[in-house]
């Protein structure tokens, strides 16, 4: 759904949105903060799209980012864990997004009592290791990596 604002204050959605309560999915915009009684899922395909852009063009032609309804399927992706020097930070975190891309297009059929099973078993332990690994880095700053980890930490429970 969208609608339209010629600003960017809080108030715009807070008025959009009354009387809604639930999940609601966004990107990081602050704005969202002002709505009562929702509970904030912050996108991963934006947070994703952080990192992408912060790969080398060379390196963005070796990378598919694919989603769970993509008409191509993905193979499982690997985390890298070991020869760390071998990667650039931003392809490690694409990395781990793609990993989650993938076990939730494997997932998106079950039942929601099964899929939430699955997800908890499998893809909490990715995120608990993605932003542990997130912790060792340090960025330089304004680089495009930088944004894309301050992203990430910044919205670490919303994406959770």
């Amino acid at each position: 759904m969208y609608e339209y604002q010629p600003g960017r204050k809080g108030v715009y959605p807070k008025q959009f949105l009354e009387g809604f309560h639930g999940k609601l999915q966004c990107d990081g915009y602050q704005g969202y903060n002002q709505v009562a009684d929702v509970l904030l899922l912050c996108c991963s395909a934006h947070a994703r799209r952080k990192f992408y852009e912060a790969l080398p063009a060379e390196k963005k032609k070796t990378i598919k980012l694919l989603d769970i309804n993509s008409e191509e399927a993905i193979r499982e992706p690997e985390i890298p864990q070991e020869d760390l020097e071998k990667y650039i930070p931003a392809e490690i975190g694409v990395a781990y997004f793609n990993k989650l891309f993938y076990l939730e297009r494997k997932f998106k059929d079950l039942e929601p009592e099964e899929r939430k099973n699955k997800r908890t078993e499998q893809e909490v332990p990715v995120w608990e290791n993605f932003f542990t690994w997130l912790d060792t880095l340090a960025p330089i700053g304004g680089s495009k990596l930088e944004k894309a980890v301050n992203y990430a930490q910044n919205h670490k429970d919303t994406l959770r």
